[in-house]
């Protein structure tokens, strides 16, 4: 736990920083160079990077903490700060050649990236061309390294995967500056997140920056770790721990507002019985989900510590505690979105954004309502159809 406790004393350090930014990234659509100067600045960008090149290879639920206390203190920067993470667990797909070239110059990379819609490519001497826009790419202003997932065509069709015959997925990892960033991202929520869509065509992305996510090759190091066969999950459970997080700040921010009289109302809010019974149910919601992604998190890492695979039964603890959390939180603000009557719709109260914030994450791919109705067809013996808990 010591690692836990110097790593959030050094979110506390910066959160002036963050705090003090969050209107001018909300005005501005993606965070300011500043908020990724000071997370830079306490290497928090190297939470799950390897301890073989400088990281501190953190356990999944030391990094949740820290992403959450960031989050309570900006929803977009823990957003962008845990999302992050995934292009740094997904290039341990990359032969050597490939991380060398990301790793090589910089300890503490920054990537951006994203899997929908997949990119279109055709096979050329060693690598592929690539045409594509992908949606949602947070952050991607301030990478220096973007990822995303491509099909190869052959004969205008998919390359199909031998074992599956389904169609072969790839993740290419390209220079930022080999992207076009388009101005996308105008969002109820999560504004401050800058995730615009990216285009390219013609790209050409060698094979060396290339993985092969329905094949891929067995971890080798520096990622062979246990915490590297965790992946995506880690990076999924960030967009979770955000809503936490955005639960937190709004529990917060709603005690600040506790002891208002209400216009026409002759006792402040603190003396409701409906608001105290929002603010307990509020704070149950946010612990029971906290509870539940922490447990999922921690079985699956002492599984594969273990030397186990990750079974589907963790699978679908991991899937629905993503789930639970995105909801809950959302039901907790609401809660208290209520109570605070009028006083929740004023842009200085605080509030409204938390509001706009929960359920915007709701909406997210990996922890929408439909993968509930994913994890329920695998418990029926169906076919999943979500990649994650297929096979």
């Amino acid at each position: 736990m010591a690692l836990d406790e110097d790593l959030l004393r050094d979110v506390a350090d910066i959160e002036g920083i963050l705090a003090s930014h969050t209107a001018q990234a909300e005005a501005e659509r993606q965070l300011p160079p500043s908020v990724y100067d000071a997370l830079r600045s306490k290497r928090l960008f190297a939470l799950l990077l390897p301890r073989a090149l400088g990281g501190f290879e953190a356990p999944p639920t030391t990094a949740y903490r820290v992403w959450e206390a960031v989050a309570r203190i900006d929803s977009a920067a823990g957003w962008n700060l845990s999302q992050a993470s995934a292009g740094l667990l997904m290039s341990g797909g990359l032969s050597a050649a490939g991380r060398e070239r990301i790793f090589s110059s910089n300890a503490q990379p920054i990537f951006a990236g994203a899997g929908f819609p997949p990119a279109m490519a055709q096979a050329v001497d060693d690598g592929f061309r690539i045409d594509g826009r992908v949606a949602f790419v947070s952050g991607c202003r301030h990478a220096e390294w973007i990822f995303f997932v491509f099909l190869n065509l052959i004969d205008g069709k998919p390359e199909a995967d031998p074992a599956s015959g389904m169609p072969c997925a790839r993740m290419a990892f390209v220079p930022r500056g080999d992207v076009e960033v388009l101005d996308t991202w105008h969002t109820l929520g999560m504004r401050g997140t800058g995730s615009a869509d990216i285009t390219f065509k013609g790209l050409f992305v060698p094979n060396e920056m290339v993985s092969n996510l329905s094949a891929p090759t067995p971890p080798s190091a520096p990622f062979d770790g246990p915490l590297y066969r965790l992946s995506p999950w880690p990076t999924i459970h960030g967009e979770a721990v955000v809503s936490l997080g955005i639960a937190s700040a709004a529990t917060a921010r709603f005690m600040t507002l506790a002891d208002r009289v209400p216009a026409m109302a002759a006792q402040p809010l603190n003396q409701r019985e409906l608001v105290q019974i929002n603010l307990g149910r509020a704070r149950a919601l946010t612990a029971a989900a906290r509870a539940y992604l922490y447990r999922s998190a921690e079985t699956a890492f002492e599984a594969v510590k273990a030397g186990k695979p990750l079974d589907m039964a963790l699978k679908i603890d991991l899937q629905l505690a993503a789930c639970v959390a995105a909801e809950n939180a959302a039901k907790a603000v609401d809660l208290l979105f209520e109570a605070a009557g009028t006083a929740s719709i004023r842009l200085e109260n605080g509030l409204e954004r938390h509001f706009r914030d929960a359920h915007i994450a709701t909406q997210h791919a990996t922890k929408s309502i439909a993968r509930y109705g994913t994890v329920g067809k695998v418990m029926l013996g169906l076919p999943a159809d979500f990649p994650l808990l297929a096979g």
